[in-house]
Order: C-alpha cells, then structure tokens, then sequence
C-alpha cells in the first residue's frame, strides 16, 4: 500500500512524497493519521538545513514530525488489548499511514516492553479516549511539543514555592510556564517580546509578563532575595541565552529548553556563571531515559502518558499553541507560513 509522508527536498522546500506503507507484524498495528502538529522551532531549523540539525550541509531528503493522533485500522495477530477504530497518539512523522506498536494498556513509570530499548520512537503508541471531540483531538495532537516542556521541569526539579522565569514564550515555553505553575512555583513570570505572546501567557496563568529582561529587572525589585530561582531559556536564541545567563542571580539554575542552534559567542563565564554560582542544565528532549524509574528519571513514554492525560483533564491547555491549520495537501504553504513568521506557533497538519 502507497502512503504519503512529508519530506523535506531542499532548503525551504517542503513536498509531499509517496512511500510504501510496511505489512504489520504480528506485534504491531497499523494506524490512518488524523491531524498532525508542525513544531515550528525545530522544523523550521530542520527546513532551513541551520547548524546542529541533521539536514546542515544540506543532506535531503528529510522526513520531520513527531506528534500525531490517529485511528487504528488493522491489527497484528498476536495484538490485545485494543480494536480496530480505537484513537492514538504516536511520535511519528507527518505522514497518513504509521506502523507502530500497540499503546501500553496500563502504563507505569517502569514501563519496560515492548519499548525498552526502543530505539525508532515513532514506533511508541498511546491511547487516548474515544471519547475526545475535535477539539480535544487538535489538543491531543501537541503532546509531544507539551512533553518538551515538561521535560524542561522535569530537569530543574521545579517545587513548591521556587521562582521561576521562562525566557521566550513559544510553544514549549508556554508548556513549560504551564508545568512550572502545576508543580508549585510562585511566581512562574515569562518573557516575551510581542503583545499577542504576552497575551496568552496571560491565559494560561502566567503571573508577570514583560517584554524583555530589563523590563524584568526593573519591575522584579526582590527579584535575587528568592530562595530558589529557576530561569528556563526557551527561545533556542543565541540572544536569548545571553539574556537568561544575565538575569540568573546569585545561586540560580539556568535550564537551556529551547534547542540553540546557532553558537553562542561572547559569553563571560567568570561574571555570568561563576562568579555567580549559577548552574547550568541542558534538557533536551531525545535525552529522556527508555527506563530508570529506580532513580527518579522519568521516562519518555510515561511523561507522554502523563502529558495526553493532563491534556484531557484540562490540568493544562495547549489549545493556545495551535495558530494555524492546514490540509495535507497544501504542505509548501503550510511551512512557508512558519518561516516567514518567526513567531508563529504550532501548525496543526489535517490528513482527512
């Protein structure tokens, strides 16, 4: 059987390309895509072939996407436990036909086979209720961009009554900001430098919003009397780094979220990070344990997991992040409109 399947054929050129769908094994089953969720920050990087992506040099063809919500339509022999019709969510690319391995019926931390040692995880599965409308399904869609965000609090160790400042309110700053305030932080502040960002970090909780971090400065007057400070930089912005080590007080922890491109030069690490006693973390996401629950890491499936079923209880909201949608067929337009627009959010892919 013939699928189709986004591909990137050469800087800023996106197509869609045929590819022959695999027969399932008897451990695997086969889903039809409904939706997909362009993240714009590590796609466009990936589009545009920018250093520190798998695309720099231009080595295309690209096949990118990792957050889909489909519905099973065959079923391997040997498979329990689910039935033809039931909705998942995979990691797998933007495409309308995916192989994978059936969702865990009931997951935990361990959460071992079928995906220990996995190392394709397009191949991962959850379940998500059949329940869901199509809101709830476009919600569904952006778990994995939620997961990135999660992960960044997952590293900092956020608790009850740290402060914490998110640098850069994109789609996983915003989901950061959103972990940080379930987890206890107080005051969970972002920085952003447009209104319409501002704006809906308003409506997701934010404390403060400010346009930048002199703006923060000046505001925040007991801002280096916190007894912790968390600053988690989530533009993947040389400047944006720069900006976050500059606001890290005395003692605070730095979390590098969004995914830093470019080489960031000029940084005085003798004032900005040691004379300071600031520590410095990356999180990023392909780093997450398959399995170590014994140490307190939590795993990729069981965040993800976790993340589907926040989503759904509207414990979080990632209704926000979607700004645009496009149908399948009109790909180009679709990543014309996150390159041209450097703010733009998530771009929900429809495969109907």
């Amino acid at each position: 059987m013939n699928g189709r399947c986004v591909a990137f054929t050469s800087p800023g050129r996106a197509s869609l390309e045929p590819f022959e769908v695999p027969q399932i094994r008897p451990n695997e089953i086969l889903i039809r895509t409904r939706c997909s969720v362009v993240s714009p920050g590590t796609e466009r990087s990936h589009l545009w072939a920018e250093p520190n992506t798998e695309t720099a040099g231009a080595v295309f063809p690209f096949r990118p996407g990792y957050s889909n919500i489909g519905e099973i339509i065959q079923v391997g022999a040997n498979v329990g436990g689910v039935r033809v019709g039931q909705i998942v969510a995979t990691m797998a690319g933007h495409q309308n036909y995916v192989v994978a391995y059936p969702p865990l019926s009931s997951p935990t931390q361990r959460a071992v086979a079928p995906y220990y040692g996995l190392s394709d995880l397009s191949k991962m599965s959850w379940a998500v209720p059949d329940w869901i409308d199509a809101d709830q399904e476009r919600a569904c869609a952006a778990f994995i961009v939620a997961v990135v965000g999660l992960y960044g609090v997952r590293r900092a160790k956020i608790s009850l009554g740290d402060q914490v400042a998110i640098i850069g309110l994109g789609p996983v700053g915003l989901m950061a900001g959103q972990f940080a305030k379930r987890a206890g932080a107080l005051p969970v502040i972002g920085v952003a430098r447009t209104d319409a960002l501002r704006n809906i970090g308003v409506k997701l909780g934010f404390d403060c919003l400010y346009a930048g971090t002199d703006e923060l400065m000046r505001n925040c007057t007991n801002w280096a009397d916190a007894v912790r400070t968390v600053v988690i930089e989530a533009t993947g912005r040389a400047d944006g780094v720069i900006d976050a080590l500059n606001v890290c007080p005395v003692g605070g922890q730095l979390v590098l979220l969004g995914c830093t491109r470019e080489y960031v030069s000029n940084v005085d690490f003798y004032s900005q990070v040691h004379r300071k006693a600031v520590t410095v973390l990356g999180a990023h996401q392909p780093t997450r344990v398959t399995r170590d629950w014994f140490h307190a890491q939590w795993t990729k499936y069981w965040d993800a997991d976790t993340v589907l079923r926040m989503i759904l209880s509207k414990r979080i909201s990632t209704d926000q992040l979607i700004t645009k949608e496009f149908d399948s067929a009109d790909i180009q337009n679709a990543y014309s409109y996150i390159s041209e627009s450097r703010s733009s959010l998530c771009v929900l892919i429809n495969w109907r």
